[in-house]
């Protein structure tokens, strides 16, 4: 079971963990979701729980095919720049 997580900007951590059978894997994999997300793998879609990180969907296909066009943008609060909103 293979596991990347971190907030933005930063480089993240990584783990990488072998299982000798499938059910263990899964296990596994549920239970650093339910930590990381507070959800259940049933319930992965329900809103964000506060104070935990976010399932993100990723599109396979279309990344292997090269993304076209897209907006990065993320919000920063940290007060550095002198801007009070």
């Amino acid at each position: 079971v293979y596991t990347r997580g971190g907030s933005t900007g930063t480089v993240g951590q990584s783990t990488e963990q072998e299982f000798y059978g499938l059910e263990a894997a899964v296990a596994c994999f549920k239970d650093e979701l339910e930590q990381k997300t507070g959800l259940d793998w049933k319930d992965r879609m329900d809103p964000i729980k506060p104070n935990k990180y976010r399932f993100v969907v990723q599109n396979f296909t279309q990344k292997q095919a090269g993304f076209s066009g897209g907006t990065w943008q993320y919000w920063v609060d940290d007060g550095i720049d002198g801007k009070v909103c």
